[in-house]
């Protein structure tokens, strides 16, 4: 266990009252900081395991190039909401640790199109079946109906934290989504 796991307070009893939401939403927003942080680690790790000297922001400009095949530098800075100097200096690392090559666009001759070297792709699919491997050993007691919630809950909020940044709004607090003091009886009137 991680120091980090070691000091996540106990999760509040179930079946609480409705004042537990804010202690229940507080308990959540500790354990996506433990998460988050371990996903940083483990994206160090995996960037270190495809080449020593790989950092982590380049290789998610790598696995997303992997992914499309072929794909132009403006596309990734929109896909990774990346500034463009930034993708650039990540592109010129890839290519100088040999995972990264760029080649005549075939549909527009004046471009270019960045591709995964073998290497690279050997290397990706290496790391990513370590992966696999780690999680399915961390999910392996868990019921398959278990396995099957988390990936809903998660894609649930993975697609309104999505929509919500794509719409430009901020969520609402509780005290703005809740009703002003004594509406209720006002409108029973």
């Amino acid at each position: 266990m991680t120091p980090m796991a070691a000091a996540a307070p106990a999760p509040p009893a179930a079946g609480g009252a409705a004042g537990d939401r804010e202690s229940e939403i507080r308990h959540v927003e500790e354990q996506l900081g433990i998460l988050i942080a371990q996903v940083h680690r483990a994206m160090r790790d995996r960037a270190r395991a495809v080449h020593p000297e790989l950092q982590s922001a380049a290789l998610m400009v790598l696995l997303t190039i992997a992914r499309f095949e072929r794909t132009h530098a403006a596309e990734l800075a929109e896909v990774l909401e990346m500034d463009k100097s930034m993708v650039s200096r990540n592109v010129a690392a890839l290519t100088s640790l040999g995972l990264v090559s760029s080649e005549p666009d075939p549909h527009d001759g004046s471009a270019r199109v960045l591709v995964a070297t073998a290497t690279a792709r050997q290397r990706l699919a290496e790391s990513r079946a370590r992966v696999q491997e780690q999680m399915e050993g961390r999910l392996r007691t868990w019921e398959v109906g278990e396995v099957h919630e988390l990936a809903r809950l998660l894609q649930r909020l993975n697609d309104e934290t999505v929509a919500l940044l794509r719409s430009g709004a901020e969520a609402p607090t509780p005290a703005a989504s809740a009703p002003p003091p004594g509406s209720a009886a006002r409108a029973a009137e």
